[in-house]
């Protein structure tokens, strides 16, 4: 039988070494207590649920427990079967096991068998999404909605091991180095992994995925896409995870528990007095418990604990616009509350642990800092320094931000940064006021202001210098240098200091570490001091005495260095060779040094890295033409002691030599200075460059000659003097101390900060989340999703084909979910710098009967043109639609479309959609006919020329909504009727109501007109290209067109507005004004007229009452004649006052909002009932005389009801 105990390969075992902040771990799950479960059967699988524990293993057992403390045995009806994984969801606990063993319960302690389908081991079991499934060894993959039923799915061929649901999908773990996702059971994605490990637990919390397999393997990521591996410090077999107080905690073989606050920080063994092989851990709000072999079950609960900040946010360079992103993780007893502060102010509302800065701005640019509170404590996180940039052009190097306002005269020659960003500093003489009082010990704000807080008292006795400075968790300070009492406390060369500045009494030194000068310090994990004194190397107790236990080979040459390993054992530098020493001192055999006693370059000093590697430095130089100390090379060893050559030595040349060397920062890089020599005597460019992980020069500090070749060729501004100290800081800036006054041409005297990058890096988008990440939904509804994302901007959205197109640019969005079924959905969040795709989110639209989503609504329209009824319904396709008027069938589908509509088709429609679950009648909507005459087009012949002389038509749109129109001005296609004196290049010019150009043409197109016409509208077409011709869609409102030459000239021209479209919005009056002249020259005007019923309508023809509205060259005495289009005239008037229907004219001028003709005008006027059809209103001149006039129709508005 197959135990899962033992490895299912065999790999190479490596060490993992984990990097992170010390001491913060410590404060989690130290203390497991072994509790009686009443079985020696190996258990499989735990869980917390519904205030019950559940834990499940071999011989059919089940245990139950309200606490953790006390289990009871239950009874799984199958003593022979192992039953592997248990699980909670929908009220239901399921449990599975070999042989496809479903069980099933309502309270965990009567439990049903259910059928499988299938004989494979089941692994593993979770229920979200609302569904549940279960993976097995064979690769199956079984799933069901309610835990009765189940259906069984294609296998894999991969041995699937545990699931977890969480941001919106099932994630799968198992062998071949893959992990599945899936949010529907259906479609599956398989990630591959870094190392191809086995992978057997995952969990979420956090905003993370972490997840942990064979040989200590570990990995984490946030949308269970793309992985990252992670040092879990083991090499255990890790079978579970899970996250508590503040913790992922992970479990494995041999008794091993480790955890961590955060993925990307270090993990600590914890001590579990249990060599049994650990198979699962789950949490409840108050403890935790891990299960294994033999029935263990150990429990933990929370060690009380004030806050401890394990991750603090880092500082940002970001673009202003960008969206920013700062994150903070803390431990410490639950519950624990957040605040930010801006400045040190705090921020309204901001109580999450992470910020988030949307479209930050210059005025949001500063530090930045979260508070995280208990019942025991608080604790304040490092300040982050946000920094917007205008853009991505090179900024200063120099930090402004901070500027040191105390007088270094002798320099500085130690630092150390503390986590609130504070910078401890040591010399010989600082001086507030020039010449009085020194001291050579100060702490710095994060501003470079002096803290008074930080009081030393009288400091050190005359002539005393600080060498080096070690900060412990706890905030104390360990200080070495040449000195002999600090603040009249004798300690000679070797001290501690309080967080506060005073002396720490408890510490007395031992005399054999303190009795030479300047004492080389690394503090140990567990607070114990390794000291370098003369030829010897030491440790100290807490309390400043010897340690016994540890031993360390004397030397007969003086040693160069030393360095701390992360494993806690240590490198010896002598000028000859490197050995290593066990964490007892003795000298370890196994390792194999790179450098040996015959070697011609002695080495100087080696430092550790935070990736374990470390950095050497070969021979130490007394003198260089700079008047500095150098060295000539400096490398990277592995953490074995071999050479890395994934990082290039760097050497001295002839171009100049190395004179500083920093420790590694977090990221890995290095800052080398150096001295390069120019052709000019005396000319020296002292340089400082970065080094990334890689060896390779940090392109975005833009500060460097680089000495090695490549890169950067010229300082933009050298400082005026020596480099003596670079410290890195935890944001990614540096400390940087020497004998200069400006840096970069800044004042700086001794000591500046400079900025983490001279360029603005472009952020690659990350999402924050993405909200709901599942939902379950009525049909009909239209649910929102929101993305929230950080990264250089401008960010740009892209959702999936769900969501509808006109929103897909957008962070929030609306989903039309009509259909039944499941839907899925994703976004892409894209920048400069690259993109991010999110975990999809699943939409279940429930089964249903139809719901009308947009039911027919009552229209009106006039006869001859379109009414058109819709309807939208949402529910379990597919749908049938049956349109009826009153009770008589009309029509089926979504849209209902009456064309021409008549008088016959008024009344009352509704339509019945019916699905396979049921039928749905809409509610009445009515259709009211106008039979009645309207204007329909309006065209004008006549003369036109440039200014009065301009040939202009006015119309209006009247309705509810917009309407389309063809506008026409017609010169050279005239020709085709016989006339001449034609406009040579018309143009057309659109205006609306406010005097505003909304269109143009010159030249019709005869893509969009093709022969000047538009569909469905009857007109002659153009034969000459030079005509004008254009289609408008335009809301309701007055309406003007000119028609002018291209060039200016004069001409006979016509002008033409046409209905477009069907729809029931309409012309409501027409004008032409123009030229009028004799013969041929008059003006002419077509009318149409549609409908049914007769309908009366006002014509005038204006010319004399035109000057009131300073229209010059009036026509003088209009005559108005108008015929049918066949010339059979039908009414006449020349002087509207002398004819008896003058008042009802004057009435009617009022009705349509015309304005007013003088009673003794010779204007001309009709008040006329037209019937549908064709007509020609002719305007000339009494006695042939010519000018300028204006025709117009109005329709008059019907009677009342």
């Amino acid at each position: 039988m197959y135990n899962p105990f033992m490895r299912t390969r065999s790999v190479l075992s490596l060490l993992m070494l984990a990097v992170g902040m010390a001491g913060v771990s410590s404060r989690a799950q130290d203390a497991w207590v072994a509790r009686p479960s009443g079985t020696t059967a190996n258990l499989w699988s735990v869980a917390f649920a519904a205030n019950q524990w559940v834990a499940v293993g071999e011989q059919g057992t089940i245990l139950t427990s309200p606490d953790g403390t006390a289990w009871t045995t239950r009874s799984s009806g199958f003593p022979t079967r192992w039953i592997v994984s248990v699980g909670y969801g929908a009220g239901t606990w399921t449990a599975v096991g070999e042989s496809g063993l479903i069980l099933t319960s309502a309270d965990a302690i009567m439990w049903t068998p259910r059928t499988s389908g299938t004989t494979a081991r089941l692994n593993g079991v979770a229920y979200g999404g609302g569904r549940w499934m279960i993976v097995a060894e064979s690769g199956e993959l079984l799933t069901s909605t309610d835990s009765l039923a189940w259906t069984k799915l294609s296998p894999s061929t991969d041995r699937l091991r545990d699931l977890i649901f969480a941001y919106g999908q099932f994630v799968i773990t198992g062998d071949n180095g893959l992990v599945r996702t899936t949010i529907d059971a259906t479609n599956y994605a398989a990630k591959a992994l870094p190392g191809g490990f086995f992978v057997e637990s995952v969990t979420y919390a956090r905003r993370a995925f972490v997840a942990v397999g064979e040989d200590g393997y570990a990995i984490t990521s946030s949308d269970a896409t793309t992985w990252t591996t992670l040092a879990s410090g083991t090499t255990a077999y890790l079978r579970g995870i899970t996250f508590f107080n503040g913790q992922f905690i992970a479990v494995g073989t041999a008794g091993a528990i480790v955890t961590t606050p955060a993925p990307g920080s270090t993990w600590t063994a914890r001590a579990s007095s249990s060599t049994a092989t650990f198979t699962a851990v789950a949490a409840s709000d108050v403890s935790v418990v891990t299960v294994g072999s033999g029935g263990t079950i150990l429990r933990s609960v929370p060690v009380a604990a004030a806050p401890a900040i394990a991750v603090s946010p880092r500082s940002v360079t970001e673009v202003a616009g960008s969206n920013v992103l700062l994150s903070a993780t803390a431990i410490g007893s639950p519950p624990l509350t957040y605040q930010w502060s801006f400045n040190g102010q705090p921020l309204a509302g901001q109580n999450s642990d992470q910020l988030f800065l949307s479209n930050a701005q210059s005025a949001q640019a500063g530090s930045y800092a979260v508070t995280v509170t208990n019942q025991l404590g608080s604790a304040t996180s490092t300040a982050a320094v946000l920094q917007l940039a205008a853009s991505n052009t090179p900024g200063p190097i120099v930090d402004s931000t901070f500027t040191p306002t105390l007088i270094m005269t002798a320099g500085v020659t130690a630092a150390v940064e503390q986590p609130d960003g504070k910078i401890i500093i040591g010399g010989s003489q600082f001086f507030v006021t020039a010449g009085v009082s020194p001291f050579a010990l100060a702490r710095l704000n994060v501003d470079g202001s002096l803290d008074a807080t930080f009081n030393i008292g009288v400091g050190l006795n005359t002539g005393g210098s600080i060498a080096q400075l070690v900060l412990q968790p706890d905030g104390r300070v360990t200080v070495s240098g040449t000195f002999q009492t600090i603040n009249n406390v004798a300690r000679p060369n070797l001290a501690r200091l309080n967080s506060d500045g005073s002396v720490d009494t408890t510490f007395i030194p031992a005399a054999s570490a303190s009795s030479n000068p300047n004492p080389k310090l690394s503090l140990q994990a567990d607070g114990k001091i390794l000291l370098l004194s003369s030829t010897r190397l030491l440790r100290l107790n807490l309390d400043g005495g010897l340690d016994p236990s540890f031993t360390a080979p004397s030397s007969s040459t003086l040693p160069a260095s030393f360095a701390l390993l992360n494993d806690g054992r240590i490198l010896l530098c002598s000028a000859s060779s490197i050995q290593r020493l066990n964490t007892n001192g003795t000298i370890d055999p196994t390792y194999l040094s790179m450098f040996k006693a015959t070697d011609t370059i002695p080495l100087h000093k080696i430092q550790n890295s935070p990736d374990g590697r470390i950095l050497y430095q070969e021979q130490f130089l007394a003198t260089n033409p700079a008047s500095l100390n150098s060295f000539i090379s400096t490398g990277r060893l592995t953490p074995e002691g071999l050479l890395d050559v994934s990082w290039p030595k760097k050497q001295s040349s002839s171009r100049g030599t190395i004179t500083r060397v920093s420790a590694a920062d977090s990221r890995g890089y290095v800052y080398i200075a150096s001295n390069v020599y120019e052709n000019t005597p005396g000319r020296i460019v002292r340089s400082l460059a970065r080094y990334d992980s890689n060896g390779s020069l940090d392109s975005t500090f833009d500060h460097s000659v680089n000495l090695f070749g490549g890169g950067p060729t010229a300082l933009k501004t050298e400082p005026n003097g020596n480099i003596t100290g670079i410290y890195p800081l935890r944001d990614g800036r540096a400390l940087v101390t020497g004998d200069f006054t400006a840096f970069d041409a800044t004042s700086r005297p001794n000591l500046v900060r400079l900025m983490a990058t001279t360029t603005t890096e472009i952020r690659p988008p990350m999402i924050v989340s993405l909200t709901p990440d599942s939902a379950s939904i009525t049909p009909g509804s239209s649910p929102s999703l929101s993305v929230t994302a950080a990264g250089s901007g401008p960010l740009i959205y892209s959702w999936s084909s769900v969501v509808p197109a006109a929103d897909s640019g957008k962070s929030t969005v609306s989903i039309p979910t009509n259909i039944s079924g499941t839907y899925t959905a994703t976004v892409t969040v894209t920048n400069r710098a690259g993109s991010v795709t999110s975990a999809p989110v699943r939409i279940v639209v429930a089964p249903s009967a139809p719901v009308l989503t947009a039911a027919p609504a009552s229209l009106t329209a006039s006869t001859g043109r379109t009414a058109v009824f819709n309807v939208a319904a949402a529910g379990s396709a597919p749908f049938t639609y049956q349109w009826f008027r009153g009770t008589t069938p009309v029509g089926t589908g979504t849209t209902l479309t009456l064309n021409p509509v008549t008088t016959a088709d008024a009344g009352d429609y509704t339509v019945v959609v019916t699905n396979s679950l049921g039928s749905t009648r809409s509610s009445v909507a009515k259709l009211t006919v106008d039979s009645s005459a309207r204007l329909a087009n309006i065209s004008t012949r006549a003369g036109t020329g440039p200014g009065d002389s301009t040939l202009i038509a006015g119309f209006v749109i009247t309705g509810a909504s917009a309407k389309k129109v063809l506008i026409r001005g017609i010169g050279p296609s005239l020709s085709a009727f016989g006339l001449g004196g034609l406009l040579p290049n018309p143009k057309i010019t659109l205006y609306d109501g406010d005097r505003r150009v909304i269109a143009t043409n010159d030249d019709f197109d005869r893509a969009t007109t093709p022969n000047g016409l538009a569909s469905g509208v009857s007109g002659f077409p153009l034969s000459n290209p030079t005509d004008a011709a254009l289609v408008a869609t335009l809301v309701p409102g007055n309406y003007t067109v000119q028609v002018t030459d291209s060039a200016a000239r004069s001409g006979v021209a016509l002008v033409e507005v046409y209905a477009a479209d069907t729809t029931d919005n309409r012309i409501s009056s027409l004008s032409s004004r123009a030229f009028v002249g004799a013969g041929p020259a008059i003006g002419i005007c077509g009318i149409t007229v549609e409908g049914e019923r007769p309908r009366q309508f006002l014509i005038r023809a204006v010319g004399p009452t035109l000057s009131e509205f300073n229209v010059g060259d009036t026509l003088p005495d209009p005559f108005l004649t108008l015929t049918r289009a066949s010339g059979v005239p039908v009414a006449s008037n020349d002087n509207w006052g002398s004819v008896g229907s003058g008042s009802q004219i004057t009435a009617a001028t009022a009705a349509v909002g015309a304005f007013a003709l003088p009673a003794a005008s010779k204007d001309s006027a009709l008040l006329i009932t037209l019937a549908p059809g064709n007509y020609t209103a002719l305007i000339s001149g009494v006695n042939d005389v010519t000018g300028v006039a204006i025709i117009e129709v109005y329709e008059m508005p019907l009677p009342g009801p």
